[in-house]
């Protein structure tokens, strides 16, 4: 092993390298004292809302007889309003339930609903007298339907049967569709 009796010269790190430290520290720095300072400023923020929201709790309102009345007319519109809508009756309901009663082999050509007396007025034309009769089988097998009244029956030049039907409704088919939505309207 030989020994250098020269003095050399240990190397030295960039310069670059110490700015870039010296950079990060005074970054470091700042943002320290930016914390404390945004901290002390959202403290003093805080104390300050707080003491605002006693003072508006401790403060007493005064309120006009003339707003004070006009508030509570609106009020009990907006809770009329409530009732009513809470006591509709969904009455498109019942084309969903005639289309799921209705036999493929027949049809109706006119529809009177009288929604007080929970009724239906049907005149329509079947294909044949099976489809008719299968038709009505499926009308007293139906929950919703109380009652219905085949009132006339005809036969028409094509061969198809022609008939009025009456339907006498349970007032719950109704109420359907209308217990999902309820509470939306609050």
């Amino acid at each position: 092993m030989a020994v250098d009796i020269i003095p050399t010269e240990t190397s030295r790190m960039p310069k670059w390298i110490n700015y870039m430290f010296y950079s990060f520290l005074g970054l470091l720095a700042i943002s320290l004292f930016c914390f404390f300072i945004l901290n002390n400023i959202f403290n003093n923020s805080r104390q300050e809302l707080k003491e605002l929201e006693d003072a508006l709790n401790n403060q007493s309102w005064e309120v006009s007889p003339g707003l004070e009345s006009s508030i509570l007319a609106k009020k009990e519109k907006i809770d009329n309003f409530k009732t009513l809508i809470s006591n509709r009756k969904t009455v498109s309901e019942i084309f969903s339930i005639l289309q799921e009663i209705s036999h493929p082999k027949v049809w109706f050509s006119s529809f009177e609903l009288k929604s007080e007396e929970n009724s239906i007025g049907l005149v329509g034309q079947a294909k044949d007298f099976e489809s008719l009769g299968q038709q009505i089988f499926i009308l007293k097998s139906e929950n919703l339907i109380e009652s219905f009244d085949l009132q006339s029956i005809s036969i028409s030049k094509e061969g198809r049967i022609n008939f009025n039907l009456s339907l006498s409704l349970d007032p719950q088919v109704y109420n359907v569709t209308q217990e999902s939505s309820e509470g939306n309207y609050e």
